[in-house]
């Protein structure tokens, strides 16, 4: 399947198909994995040579999964399988030895079962005295009868139930013993002769021939290991030995070593997902993983993992990303989304992009900030909106607006000046008018005229010029030291606020004598 370079900026790119979505790796253990490609991907696993795995009751070598691409699941997931795992392969370990046991019913008219001693006996010379090359283990000493029991049936048959316990290496004749012997049984053939008790003098014999035949032939394991017909393979992890077989560990229990013979309880408030859990990573606190937009999730949104430990991807589909700075691989209660990512460009040929491996056009995580350059300064920008173009320039003011924006300032400043020059003025030219011309008489006083002029010229530096008196009689009459008999003490005020109580003397009587 052909994958697409979404262009993201990061140490491990994400490639993404279009269309479809890719599955997770698989972990083959200690198997080998072969896939293949196409409109669907297929992977077997393999067990090596002499390895096998357990599956449904049954060993098996091989196993092959595929991948559902609207997903991103194998075929073999499941909410008890969240992460894929791929069965373990085991090795095989030699029997203890082999066993065969067997039930034939015996037609007779004999009325009791004969001693169990003597119907061993008689089997064993069944055995030992066939000319058939298959039960020559017998006579070899490898094969041993043993067990034997006898019940009288309600048709008045014989059971006689027995075990062949057959040591050494499981050669050809082992393997075709059991064969053999319903082959007997079948054709009538399997006759033996079983001495009775003696009564007085008499002896009896009980002549049994074979009818109908039930058996099994299974190999008896080490600890640690259980059969599968005649394998013997060591409990892979997940399994534990009971009873020669591979049995797995219950729900809320573990096993992490091949040949265990009990499994581990998880910790006070853990449980697992599932039977057969290999690790105490498998004993969890659940959280179910959450749903995606524009993405999806590994393992599948839906399925159950750790809340703590575990770790859950986020994959975002091409043109979308997790923000800058939030890594895809996160916890199942802090899942990220995934956002539109944003495009650079590059807006001024003077600005030089400095983050590595960036270029115009590249595209970058919703919030990635942008550094660059312009003629030696550092400055940077951000995707602050998802999917909007990040525009790169530098912002230099050309001349011609600095000239204008000086000269405007000075126009200004100048033009501020004036208008309060001309303010000033005309406050000055109303002042010499006389804004202050009233005189109020007080009480009478004799005063010179030296004494007048410093009392005008004291009120004059805080208020303004004051009018007292025509202008041609101030410039005629002598101010000489004499005394202005008559006249009052004054005290001057504003024309806009005059005091109302003293009384405004006309022109006359302020002509200075």
């Amino acid at each position: 399947m052909t994958c697409q370079d979404n262009e993201e900026v990061s140490e491990s790119p994400l490639c993404l198909d279009f269309v479809s979505r890719t599955c997770p790796t698989l972990d083959p253990g200690n198997g080998t994995l072969q896939c293949t490609t196409g409109a669907v991907i297929s992977c077997t696993m393999t067990c090596d040579t002499g390895s096998y795995f357990l599956e449904d009751g049954e060993l098996r070598t091989s196993k092959t999964v595929k991948c559902d691409s609207s997903s991103a699941s194998w075929s073999h997931m499941s909410d008890t399988n969240p992460y894929g795992d791929l069965p373990s392969c085991t090795s095989t370990v030699s029997a203890d030895y082999y066993y065969i046991s067997a039930k034939i019913s015996f037609s007779t008219s004999y009325p009791l079962c004969p001693d169990t001693s003597k119907t061993q006996l008689a089997l064993t010379e069944y055995f030992t005295e066939s000319s058939n090359a298959d039960y020559a283990c017998v006579s070899g000493g490898e094969c041993t009868v043993e067990s034997v029991s006898c019940v009288k049936a309600d048709n008045g048959s014989m059971v006689i139930s027995f075990g062949v316990k057959q040591e050494g290496e499981l050669t050809d004749d082992k393997k075709d013993f059991l064969e053999q012997m319903e082959s007997d049984v079948e054709s009538g053939s399997f006759k033996i002769s079983v001495n009775t008790v003696k009564r007085r003098r008499n002896k009896r014999a009980a002549d049994l021939t074979g009818d109908t035949m039930e058996a099994t032939q299974s190999a008896v394991c080490p600890d640690g290991a259980g059969y599968v017909g005649l394998i013997c393979v060591l409990c892979p992890i997940g399994y534990y030995e009971e009873n020669s077989l591979c049995v797995q560990c219950p729900t809320n229990s573990y096993s992490s070593s091949p040949g265990s013979v009990e499994c581990e309880s998880c910790s006070s408030g853990r449980s697992t997902l599932t039977t057969g859990s290999t690790d105490q990573s498998d004993c969890i606190v659940p959280c179910t993983i959450g749903e995606v937009t524009n993405g999806y999730r590994y393992p599948t949104a839906g399925y159950k993992v750790d809340t703590t430990s575990d770790s859950v991807h986020t994959y975002c589909n091409h043109g979308y990303h997790v923000p800058a700075g939030v890594s895809q691989d996160s916890s199942c209660s802090n899942l990220p989304s995934c956002y539109q990512t944003c495009k650079v460009a590059v807006v001024s040929s003077s600005a030089e992009l400095t983050d590595p491996g960036m270029g115009a056009l590249s595209t970058v995580p919703y919030l990635t900030v942008v550094n660059f350059t312009c003629e030696g300064e550092e400055d940077s920008v951000a995707c602050d909106e998802p999917g909007e173009n990040v525009a790169v320039y530098c912002q230099k003011v050309p001349f011609i607006l600095i000239f204008g924006l000086i000269m405007g300032g000075t126009v200004l400043l100048t033009g501020v000046i004036v208008l309060v020059y001309v303010l000033c003025s005309k406050d000055k030219r109303r002042r010499k008018k006389g804004s202050y011309s009233s005189v109020h008489f007080v009480e009478p006083v004799d005063i010179s005229t030296a004494e007048l002029d410093k009392i005008i010229a004291d009120y004059e530096k805080v208020n303004g010029p004051v009018a007292c008196g025509s202008d041609s009689a101030k410039k005629d009459q002598p101010r000489e030291a004499e005394p202005l008999l008559g006249m009052k003490k004054m005290n001057f005020v504003k024309d806009e606020t005059p005091d109302e109580s003293f009384a405004t003397p006309d022109e006359s009587q302020l002509t200075l004598l």
